[in-house]
């Protein structure tokens, strides 16, 4: 464990030398950020001018909802999506070899080798935006709720990486998924509002083969009561499952690379 700690130090070191050196995409990449948020929040005010509830979801909550979607994004993409977008490349270009022959789990190195610094004031932005909404209006009932919160969402960023994992995975199998990636992201973007608008097919496949749910409206729901407890288990239990699956489909994909040396 202290090997990776050390290796993760590296890796954050290299990454402030790397933004450093574009303060200025790092500053528009904010702003780009704060306009969209404004748009975001201009929409919803917009839908409740007409309607007090939506699918059981008052305007306070769906913005807290669309904040903690927003969070978990970024910190996902300030520790892991770009390097998940970057896994075909490694694989069909062959540069998968150095990773394989280092004394260090692969899967590790290929997650975490660029962490997104530009990421930070984005993050920084939307708990200040999440502390405001709590209290003004009062959201949270209590610290255990804030708590079961906190961790369902840690747990809804580790099934996204995992499932991240899957299908970048394809790539031993397929040249190019790009299309996949697009295709993903856009979908995942419902994830923003709540889940029970959608029709009930695609509202059960938001929990099962494409987890968006576990994202943020599990977390949220169960934080503020709209959900029952049992989520708890049940998040932990896909997220463990999920991570399992993921690993051992990387494994199998494995058995199909042909080494740039070969």
């Amino acid at each position: 464990m202290k090997k990776y700690f050390k290796i993760y130090s590296l890796l954050l070191k290299n990454a402030f030398s790397r933004d450093a050196h574009y303060r200025a995409d790092t500053i528009m990449h904010w702003a780009t950020h704060v306009i969209w948020l404004g748009m975001l929040y201009i929409l919803v005010d917009v839908l409740f001018r007409h309607t007090n509830v939506v699918a059981g979801w008052d305007k306070a909550s769906v913005f807290f909802l669309m904040n903690i979607f927003i969070l978990s994004q970024q910190i996902f993409l300030f520790f892991f999506r770009d390097n998940l977008w970057q896994i075909p490349n490694t694989i069909t270009d062959g540069r998968l070899d150095q990773y394989l022959v280092t004394p260090a789990n692969t899967i590790f190195l290929l997650v975490s080798k660029q962490i997104s610094l530009r990421a930070t004031g984005r993050i920084l932005t939307q708990m200040i935006l999440l502390i405001w909404l709590v209290v003004h209006y009062n959201l949270i009932p209590s610290i255990m709720s804030g708590i079961i919160l906190f961790f369902l969402v840690i747990l809804g960023i580790i099934v996204q990486l995992a499932h991240g994992m899957i299908l970048n995975t394809l790539s031993f199998w397929f040249l190019r998924i790009d299309n996949i990636h697009e295709a993903w992201f856009w979908f995942a973007q419902a994830g923003k509002y709540p889940l029970t608008v959608l029709p009930k097919t695609l509202w059960v496949a938001t929990y099962t083969i494409l987890p968006i749910a576990y994202q943020n409206f599990i977390p949220v729901g169960v934080g503020l009561g709209k959900l029952d407890l049992s989520f708890i288990g049940v998040s932990l239990l896909y997220t463990i499952g999920l991570s399992l699956l993921a690993i051992q489909f990387w494994h199998l994909g494995l058995r199909r690379y042909a080494s740039a040396s070969s």
